[in-house]
C-alpha cells in the first residue's frame, strides 16, 4: 500500500499483538510514533466470565514492555487506552493521516478496532491493518478448530 509509503504514520498497537511493527519489514514508512492501544477491559472481553487479575497484570505488562522496547526506535508514545475515542481525538489534534495496526480477525481488540476506525474515518484519518506473512500463511488452515490445524504447524514454522 503507497500511502503507507509517504502519510504521516503511526502505530497502534493492541495487546494481543505486542512484537514487531507489522511495517517495518514489510511496508517502509515514515512511521515516528506507537500508540499502545490497550487496557484491561480488552483482558476481560476475552470472556464471558471475570478474568483473573493474573490474566490483566500480564497483558498490562506485555503492553509495557512492548511500548519500552520499541521506545528507542519509535519515539515518545502516545496514549495507553482502552478506549478507542481517546485514540481517535489523539489522532485529530496531532493531524495524522493515518494509523497503521496488526490485523485482528476477531475478539475484543478487533471490536475496538472497528470503533476506533469509525471515529477515525469522521476526521479523514485511516486506520491501516496489516496482515503479517505468517499470519496470511496460517489463517487458512485454521477454519476447524487446533486438531486439524496442528497437521500444518510444521510446515508453516519451517517458512518463517
Amino acid at each position: 500500500m503507497d500511502g503507507a509509503r509517504t502519510q504521516s504514520s503511526y502505530l497502534a498497537m493492541t495487546d494481543p499483538d505486542t512484537h514487531a511493527p507489522p511495517t517495518r519489514t514489510q511496508a517502509p514508512t515514515r512511521l515516528q510514533r506507537f500508540v499502545p492501544l490497550a487496557g484491561r477491559d480488552y483482558a476481560a472481553g476475552r470472556s464471558p466470565l471475570p478474568v483473573s487479575d493474573k490474566v490483566r497484570r500480564f497483558t498490562q505488562g506485555a503492553m509495557a514492555d512492548a511500548r519500552a522496547s520499541w521506545a528507542d526506535r519509535m519515539g515518545q508514545a502516545g496514549p495507553t487506552t482502552d478506549e478507542p475515542a481517546i485514540i481517535a481525538d489523539w489522532a485529530g489534534d496531532l493531524g495524522l493521516e493515518q494509523l497503521i495496526t496488526a490485523h485482528a480477525p476477531i475478539g475484543p481488540a478487533a471490536s475496538a478496532l472497528d470503533r476506533l476506525e469509525a471515529l477515525l474515518a469522521r476526521q479523514d484519518i485511516a486506520l491501516v491493518r496489516r496482515i503479517r506473512p505468517h499470519d496470511q500463511s496460517a489463517w487458512p488452515h485454521a477454519t476447524a478448530g487446533f486438531f486439524r490445524f496442528k497437521d500444518h504447524i510444521p510446515d508453516l514454522v519451517r517458512d518463517l
